[in-house]
């Protein structure tokens, strides 16, 4: 029992120290709390205040900052206009002087132009009358080689139809001989003599109407440059409404020269 007994006590001793030192732990944990709320309103306080302190510098500074800031764009708008200004002086400047030297340019072009274009036409016309020249005594001489054709070939035509005509009796020749007069015929001579154009050449005159002007008596140039207007329409009836008789008669008295 004894030793129970001791036991007991010293457990009680060391529950008795046990709830001193919880109750020392608690009453310091009570001071550090309320030391630490004073220390935390104390903070939150010194925060308030610089917070405060920091807005008001920090509101200064940005109305520094916008001043300086307004004054630097007022500046730099004031420094872009002269600038404008004087470089749309200087375009203009340089544009005027371009177009300047342009029309100087373009007069030289033009009148280094007119002279080359007058002297190529001055060399031209010359060539030109020489090629006209040298074409035209060509165009005389081949006439006067296709006339020369013609007659030949007239001239054979002539005998041939003679020939064919010998084979007829002289009343058949007659017949057909008469079929063929029309009061052109007394003014010209007879078909065996008259040595027959082509009237085709004229501008206006096919096969079928140098037929009719063959039937009228008109073999060559001449007869047709000595007919009228009149005649020649009274031959050709009514195809005499599309036909230009008159330039008929003017191509008949170059060509029969």
């Amino acid at each position: 029992m004894g030793r129970l007994t001791d036991d007991m006590t010293r457990l009680c001793g060391e529950i008795g120290d046990l709830r001193s030192s919880r109750e020392g732990f608690i009453s310091d944990l009570r001071h550090g709390i309320s030391e630490l709320k004073a220390g935390a309103k104390k903070m939150q306080s010194g925060f308030r205040s610089e917070h405060e302190e920091m807005s008001r510098n920090m509101k200064d500074n940005l109305g520094t900052f916008v001043s300086d800031l307004k004054s630097k764009v007022s500046d730099m708008q004031s420094g872009f206009c002269s600038e404008h200004e004087e470089m749309s002086r200087n375009m203009k400047d340089n544009l005027g002087t371009f177009v300047s030297d342009l029309k100087g340019k373009v007069s030289d072009m033009q009148s280094g132009f007119r002279k080359t274009h007058t002297k190529m036409a001055e060399k031209t016309k010359g060539e030109r009358e020489r090629f006209l020249s040298e074409l035209g005594q060509s165009l005389n001489v081949l006439r006067q080689e296709i006339a020369g054709f013609r007659r030949e070939f007239a001239v054979d035509i002539a005998g041939a139809r003679r020939a064919w005509f010998g084979h007829f009796p002289a009343g058949t020749v007659a017949a057909e001989s008469e079929k063929i007069k029309t009061p052109h015929a007394a003014e010209a001579a007879t078909e065996d003599e008259v040595i027959p154009d082509d009237l085709t050449d004229i501008t206006g005159i096919g096969p079928a109407r140098q037929g009719q002007l063959n039937k009228a008596g008109y073999y060559t140039f001449a007869q047709l440059a000595k007919s009228t207007p009149e005649k020649l329409r009274k031959i050709l009836k009514r195809s005499a409404r599309s036909a230009n008789v008159e330039n008929w008669i003017k191509d008949a008295m170059d060509l029969a020269q």
